[in-house]
């Protein structure tokens, strides 16, 4: 897809503007990254300097900066997700939410397909599950995309290496269920994800973004310790039996066993 109304001419490549939120965090910076590859330009919306819950400097910023697309990524409240996908679908333009895993409560085994309604019961996911809601009523052609946990080099970034490396510091050691079977991608091959699903101006509603094709958690934790050299101490359990991978045949990530060089736990 290739938005032209606001677009510039540099080289002869159309230079298209995106707003993201959340440049602070994991995800946006990565998928700066990937959109500039993909000739956007990336603006990012700076709390500091644009209020959230000022809607008149909101609205001049949307005007300045006269963006094709904004991706939310950002904490927020989930009015704010709702006002951006609002004056998405009054100005025209694509508007893509990044929600999380989180909505689904992991009751009902996965994988979850995206059909699925959100059912979470903690803090976290109903309020990911809210924003979505908001996103949808205001702009029922908004793209959802819901990410799973995240595998970053970055120890830094709130990554599956951070959670082990916090792990080991904390206790010693890491204790890795046999029977655990997170959601996850690799953080390059979520922004790819992403940037496809920003470019496709046919999509709507929610997506899942998967890479996990049976690992499970001990087997990623040992994985990834010899991939980055972490040093870390893993002890294998069978206590935590939860599986909450996600499934959506119309996006495929780079799978885990092509990251990883190694066969899963199981199909």
């Amino acid at each position: 897809m290739r938005i032209q109304r606001h677009g510039d001419e540099r080289g002869g490549a159309i230079v298209k503007h995106v707003i993201l939120t959340g440049m602070n965090g994991t995800v946006a910076p990565a998928l700066a990254t990937q959109l500039a590859r993909n000739d956007w330009e990336v603006v990012a919306w700076n709390r500091s300097e644009v209020a959230v819950d000022n809607v008149e400097n909101g609205a001049r910023f949307l005007d300045k900066t006269q963006p094709e697309a904004i991706v939310h990524l950002a904490m927020g409240a989930p009015e704010w997700a709702g006002w951006l996908a609002a004056q998405s679908l009054a100005r025209g333009i694509r508007f893509l939410y990044v929600s999380s895993v989180s909505v689904f409560s992991g009751q009902q085994p996965g994988p979850i397909p995206p059909e699925r309604e959100p059912d979470a019961t903690d803090d976290y996911g109903r309020y990911k599950a809210d924003c979505e809601r908001r996103v949808q009523s205001a702009h029922p052609e908004a793209t959802i995309a819901r990410l799973g946990w995240q595998i970053g080099s970055d120890p830094q970034k709130n990554t599956m290496v951070r959670y082990l490396l916090e792990q080991m510091r904390k206790e010693g050691v890491v204790s890795a269920s046999r029977a655990w079977f997170p959601s996850a991608s690799f953080l390059e091959d979520t922004a790819e994800g992403l940037a496809a699903l920003l470019a496709d101006s046919t999509a709507c509603g929610p997506y899942h973004l998967e890479a996990n094709d049976g690992f499970s958690m001990f087997h990623l934790a040992a994985r990834l310790n010899e991939q980055y050299g972490l040093g870390i101490r893993i002890e294998g359990t069978d206590e935590f039996v939860f599986d909450n991978r996600m499934t959506d045949e119309r996006l495929r990530l780079r799978r885990l066993s092509e990251r990883l060089n190694a066969q899963p736990d199981t199909g």
